[in-house]
């Protein structure tokens, strides 16, 4: 069987399921906001703007929420947990989106393993019609049905979420080989170094780093990284699998995402795209693209020159736009000259 691992917040979600629940909390005044500012608020706009490890923050925050969380009964927290989803659940990125259907599509398991709460983690997965879930298990109370201040089972770390992904291969008789994960931080290296597939989802230099450094992944030729734009969904989105990593200069600061990009269609080979009027390939490629196709396209051509460096483009994606066909994004790999 082959499988699709998710992590959630950074990866699907474009903020994280327990600080939106967090806010609900302070909202609803079970918790004072200025103990949030003052104890957590530093470590997550590091975090927020990649220059801080997502792992460190996730602690600081837990240890928060934990106390926040201790004696809420269980009706509210449900009735909080679905406002939390009603209200934001669709807060998501458009290429995690589109990945998850096409592995339903594919016939594949899809599985999230999250850090987030299990109690939202499994509204998350109910509301994306995925098979199974996995999140951080916070203990109950029996007796007064309210949380009792202690977690059970983390789910925000490497190790945990393997444990995971071992219990769903026992479960489900998963090939590891042919299967994917998806994840932005530190704590999905785990899920991505295991399986034949791995996707970086706007990492952290942290993974980055991590990914780099790691001996035991000398074979892996690549992994694909992945970055969306935030905060514009007006900008064309550029997805780009980078090859051979450690040979890499990467950085969260200096990412591939192409904004403004114009393509020129011509009779030519090769391509040309053109960023902010500059062109970085000499004329004109590109491609004959036929009106009937729908939703993306896989066209195999040319050369790319990306801040003047050579790239061999083995696909380009594209989807149209207003009655246009725009770049979506594009597989590269360097080519040594």
């Amino acid at each position: 069987m082959i499988a699709a691992f998710f992590d959630i917040d950074g990866t699907i979600y474009r903020n994280a399921l327990l600080i939106e629940h967090f806010k609900k909390m302070i909202k609803y005044e079970l918790f004072k906001d200025v103990q949030y500012r003052l104890k957590v608020e530093e470590a997550y706009q590091l975090w927020d703007t990649r220059k801080g490890d997502y792992d460190d923050y996730l602690l600081d925050l837990a240890q928060l929420y934990v106390v926040a969380i201790k004696g809420l009964s269980l009706k509210y927290n449900d009735f909080i947990s679905d406002q939390v989803l009603l209200l934001k659940g669709n807060r998501v990125y458009t290429y995690t989106r589109e990945m998850i259907e096409w592995h339903k599509k594919q016939g594949h398991k899809v599985f999230f393993i999250s850090g987030s709460p299990s109690f939202l983690v499994s509204r998350m997965a109910k509301k994306m019609g995925v098979d199974d879930f996995c999140g951080s298990v916070y203990e109950i109370d029996e007796e007064t049905q309210t949380f009792s201040g202690r977690i059970t089972k983390p789910m925000w770390d490497s190790a945990h979420k393997q444990e995971a992904i071992d219990d769903f291969i026992k479960k489900y008789d998963i090939d590891l080989s042919k299967s994917y994960a998806y994840g932005d931080t530190n704590g999905d290296y785990s899920m991505l170094s295991s399986v034949g597939n791995p996707r970086a989802i706007n990492p952290s230099k942290e993974l980055i780093k991590k990914i780099k450094d790691d001996e035991n992944l000398e074979e892996r030729r690549y992994i694909d990284i992945y970055i969306e734009q935030k905060n514009d969904s007006s900008i064309i989105k550029i997805y780009s699998r980078i090859y051979n990593i450690k040979n890499e200069n990467y950085s969260s600061a200096d990412t591939r995402i192409l904004n403004n990009v114009i393509l020129t269609k011509n009779n030519g080979e090769k391509i040309y795209i053109q960023k902010d009027n500059i062109k970085y390939e000499k004329q004109d490629a590109i491609f004959k693209v036929n009106e009937y196709l729908k939703g993306p396209i896989t066209l195999v051509l040319g050369e790319v020159m990306i801040n003047n460096k050579k790239y061999k483009t083995s696909k380009i994606y594209l989807q149209k736009l207003k009655g246009t066909y725009m770049i979506f994004g594009f597989d590269i790999k360097w080519v040594d000259n």
